[in-house]
């Protein structure tokens, strides 16, 4: 059985449409890196001090590594990962403009509890 639709063969570029009904369909329930992050973390029963995200790092890191000890000078803290494909905000608008509507109101509902969680408005990216 494919992954994806045959129109792709052997291809290893899959386009974000599809990949979201793959994704909607259950194709990567046993994925980590796609799965809601509120189905595998203990988000709601653990007390946390601090939730950073990935779009505030340096910022972030700038209160959270004096807390465990480190300084801000640490290495952490200059590694730097960039996209090819523009800032994180373009990106994001620009695949979900390539949803069709049904697709952008179930993929927000599958991501509901972590958007919530998360402090995220999905509402800015459409």
């Amino acid at each position: 059985m494919a992954m994806f639709p045959q129109k792709y063969g052997n291809s290893s570029v899959v386009d974000f449409s599809d990949f979201v009904s793959f994704l909607l369909s259950g194709g990567t329930r046993d994925n980590d890196h796609v799965r809601p992050q509120t189905s595998i973390c203990a988000v709601c029963s653990l007390t946390y001090d601090v939730i950073g995200k990935a779009e505030t790092f340096e910022l972030d890191s700038q209160f959270i590594l004096p807390q465990i000890g480190l300084s801000e000078s640490s290495d952490l803290l200059h590694q730097r990962y960039h996209s090819s494909g523009g800032p994180t905000e373009v990106l994001t608008r620009r695949y979900l403009a390539s949803l069709t509507p049904s697709q952008q109101l179930a993929l927000n509902h599958y991501y509901r509890r972590d958007f919530e969680a998360f402090g995220y408005d999905p509402q800015e990216y459409l």
